[in-house]
């Protein structure tokens, strides 16, 4: 198959992830796909990462081809990899997770025949020593070619259902910041304003890894990397304000703006308090005071939203140091889709 017939380009993030990485690419190589590429950008790793990625490259001449470069963050490797896509479509998978290859095949198949904006296709949320969920966010009833509508797609989108047409990505210039957390969001978000057609199946395809120590939505990162939260929630905003009014993409905006809001402002609240943490806490209540239909649907979504976006000055220090424990932050994992 020529370099230009590529239906899907599978852009492969890398960074450390040498215990992880072979079961990646097999994953994506074991059904013997011809028409696919895998781009493996190694993100300046450390460990044997770049020698598991060039080996598979020496084995896959015709499918497997590495981006070795700089550390950057995960944005980055977004950007190194889709100015060097040849698929038609485009998709993400981490280094640390696989895909159902049989589902694969499905996929790669249906896009051949298909002309879309984006492709939704369910995940598995493999828990390590826990429980397998699949997350399908389409309608059951939904197979197919479809206008992108809130009936077709009934659950917010996130970049493990996302397969995107690459030109897109590239007229929505797509290129996402260095060194920032959370930045799947901003890829899944902004080519939506010039999305209008989806295609849907329901073979689950992307087989998420949860429960390592240090991923990003950790009670811990999330305190920690609270400003990378408060910057997606800045630019989040200025996306909404892009969006073509009563659109789909403004309400899968706003719903990815509130569901980020009653994260960031309980961990707000989790962290030490101080004079600085408390001027975050007032940043978030103007934001969302600015944006009426936001906060009715923080409010809606969140009994913690509701009780912290009206404490005072006064009481914060109290209920700051009182909050973890009432909350049980420090006790479970804040999911995004919980």
């Amino acid at each position: 198959m020529d370099k230009a017939d590529k239906i899907l380009t599978i852009s492969i993030a890398a960074y450390n992830v040498e215990a992880y990485l072979e079961q990646a690419l097999e994953s994506c190589v074991a059904s013997g796909l011809s028409s696919i590429e895998v781009l493996v950008v190694d993100d300046g790793s450390t460990d044997d990462t770049p020698r598991i990625a060039d080996a598979y490259a020496e084995r896959y001449p015709h499918i497997v081809r590495v981006i070795h470069k700089q550390n950057g963050g995960y944005g980055t490797t977004i950007n190194a990899s889709l100015a060097q896509a040849r698929g038609r479509y485009y998709r993400l998978l981490d280094g640390d997770d696989w895909f159902d290859p049989q589902a694969l095949a499905t996929l790669v198949d249906a896009l051949a025949n298909a002309n879309v904006d984006v492709a939704i296709t369910p995940y598995v949320e493999r828990i390590e020593d826990g429980p397998s969920r699949v997350v399908d966010q389409a309608a059951q009833t939904a197979r197919g070619c479809h206008q992108l509508r809130p009936s077709i797609i009934t659950e917010r989108l996130s970049m493990h259902s996302c397969t995107f047409r690459t030109d897109l990505l590239r007229e929505a210039h797509v290129e996402l910041p260095a060194r920032r957390l959370y930045t799947d969001t901003l890829f899944v978000t902004k080519p939506l304003v010039g999305a209008s057609t989806c295609l849907v199946l329901h073979d689950a395809l992307y087989q998420y890894r949860l429960g390592r120590d240090g991923q990003s939505m950790s009670v811990q990162s999330l305190i920690a990397h609270h400003e990378d939260l408060i910057a997606l929630v800045t630019d989040l905003g200025e996306l909404y304000g892009e969006c073509p009014q009563d659109s789909y993409a403004q309400a899968a905006v706003a719903d990815w703006l509130s569901m980020d809001l009653v994260i960031l402002l309980p961990t707000l609240f989790s962290a030490p308090p101080s004079d600085e943490m408390w001027e975050r806490i007032e940043w978030v209540r103007a934001f969302a005071n600015g944006h009426p239909q936001i906060a009715r649907a923080c409010d809606a979504r969140s009994k913690s939203w509701r009780k912290l976006a009206r404490v005072s000055r006064r009481t914060y220090p109290a209920v700051a140091r009182v909050w973890p424990t009432l909350d049980g932050i420090r006790r479970r994992k804040w999911r995004r889709d919980a």
